[in-house]
């Protein structure tokens, strides 16, 4: 994910649940260095931090969470909120939604996304689908994505299922306009298949 911030270091809370309620916060200090020389902007204790909350019961789940990571002296601040219900111990039906500020750490770059997710259990087998649009919008990029996908899996123990799916993107409305290069969007069809055991 483009927005995405991966640190090496971070110092993470999470409550005790109480009442199907946990909150989860987390700050990572001292990321943003230039070799021996700190960056002034991004040596502190908390320039980048997270706060969330999750609740859970066995047939739904809900979330919230907020971040903020700060590179070079522009901060990215993300919101997000999804949810999910279980009905009939076959069905799951979710959604998901975010809402960014200073995208990528690009001033005044905005993103909005949202997607909806199923899946169907039935046995040792399971049908996923997926669909999701998103729109990103100021200074130099301006972009209209819908995406959706399907897949399935075998779990052939409770510790190791095997996959495959299939995704497509449509960004045919994007526009990337920069001094030297322009890049227009396109489309992204991708399979996969795969094996994931749990040591």
């Amino acid at each position: 994910v483009f927005s995405e911030y991966r640190a090496d270091n971070a110092v993470a809370y999470v409550s005790p649940k109480f009442a199907g309620l946990t909150f989860v916060g987390a700050i990572i200090p001292g990321e943003d260095r230039e070799g021996d020389q700190k960056i002034k902007e991004g040596d502190g204790w908390a320039d980048h931090y997270s706060a969330g909350l999750i609740f859970g019961t066995n047939a739904f789940k809900a979330s919230a969470g907020y971040q903020q990571t700060k590179v070079a002296d522009v901060k990215q601040k993300l919101w997000q909120v999804g949810g999910s219900v279980d009905l009939f111990d076959a069905f799951m039906i979710g959604a998901h939604y975010e809402n960014t500020k200073n995208f990528g750490q690009v001033d005044n770059l905005d993103y909005e996304a949202w997607a909806i997710t199923g899946k169907w259990s039935f046995g040792n087998n399971a049908i996923m689908a997926v669909y999701t649009n998103a729109d990103a919008d100021g200074g130099n990029l301006k972009n209209d994505y819908d995406g959706w996908g399907v897949g399935a899996e075998h779990n052939f123990s409770k510790r190791t299922k095997a996959y495959i799916a299939y995704a497509s993107a449509d960004v045919g409305d994007a526009k990337f306009d920069f001094d030297d290069f322009d890049i227009d969007g396109g489309d992204d069809k991708v399979w996969s298949l795969g094996m994931i055991h749990s040591f």
